[in-house]
C-alpha cells in the first residue's frame, strides 16, 4: 500500500495523550470552524462497555463524529448515501450496522472533500485479538485519504502495536521526550501553590519543596 497523503500518524506511549489534549483540540475546533473536523475515542476493556474495545465499534463512532461537525448541521452526503443503501438492503427491518471495511470506505468518502484529525486514546485497551484490524484500518485511512488526515494514538508500548506501527510512517513520542516540560510545569505549579498558601499554608521548607517536586515528577510517568 503506497501512502499518497502526508504522514499524520503520531504514536505516543505511557499515556502522553490524555483527556486534556483531546479537550484542547475540541475547544480549538469549537472556536475555529475552519479547522479540520475532529473525531476521538477512548478505548476501554470495561466489561460493562465491551463495545469500547472492539475495532468496528470504535471506527463507527469515529465515522459518526466526522459525519457532522455540529448537531445542527446536516449529515454529510456520503453517510446519508450509505445509510440509504443499507436501508434498501434490509427492507422492513432496521439497517444492519456497517462492517469494518464499509466504515473505512465511508470515512474515506468523507475525506475526499475534507481533512480530519482522529484521536484514539489507550489503544492498548482495544481487544488484543482484533486490534490489529483497527491499526490496519487507520493505516488504510492515512494512506488512501484524498485529504490530509492526522491520526494521534496513545498507548502502552505493547509488542504487537509497536511491531505493526513500525512499518507505518510515524512520529514515535516517548514519555521521556516531554520530561523537561513536565518538570517545568510541576515546579511552576508547586511554587504557585506555596505562594498562594494552598500547600501546607505556605510553610514549605526547601527540603520539603524538593521532595514534593521530585515525587510529583516521578509519579507523573510522562503524563
Amino acid at each position: 500500500m503506497s501512502c499518497r497523503s502526508p504522514l499524520s500518524l503520531i504514536f505516543a506511549v505511557n499515556n502522553l495523550i490524555r483527556y486534556s489534549f483531546i479537550e484542547l483540540l475540541a475547544q480549538e475546533n469549537s472556536e475555529n470552524s475552519e479547522l479540520a473536523p475532529l473525531a476521538y475515542f477512548y478505548c476501554s476493556r470495561n466489561t460493562s462497555e465491551l463495545e469500547r474495545a472492539m475495532p468496528d465499534e470504535i471506527l463507527r463512532c469515529i465515522l459518526e463524529q466526522l459525519s457532522s461537525s455540529e448537531v445542527r448541521e446536516p449529515i454529510r452526503e456520503p453517510v446519508v448515501r450509505k445509510y440509504a443503501e443499507k436501508k434498501r438492503e434490509t427492507v422492513g427491518r432496521k439497517p444492519e450496522k456497517l462492517m469494518l471495511d464499509e466504515t473505512v470506505d465511508t470515512i474515506l468518502a468523507l475525506l475526499e472533500t475534507n481533512p480530519a484529525t482522529i484521536v484514539i486514546d489507550a489503544l492498548d485497551e482495544c481487544d488484543a485479538g482484533s486490534r490489529c484490524e483497527l491499526l490496519y484500518a487507520l493505516d488504510t485511512i492515512i494512506c488512501e485519504s484524498a485529504s490530509l488526515v492526522k491520526v494521534f494514538v496513545s498507548s502502552r508500548d505493547d509488542g504487537d502495536i509497536v511491531c505493526q506501527l513500525a512499518h507505518s510512517p510515524n512520529v514515535f513520542i516517548k514519555a521521556s521526550d516531554n520530561k523537561a516540560d513536565i518538570e517545568r510545569f510541576v515546579r511552576t505549579e508547586v511554587a504557585a501553590a506555596i505562594k498562594k498558601k494552598r500547600l501546607i499554608k505556605g510553610n514549605v521548607s526547601e527540603q520539603l519543596n524538593g521532595q514534593i517536586i521530585e515525587t510529583l515528577i516521578e509519579g507523573a510517568q510522562g503524563m
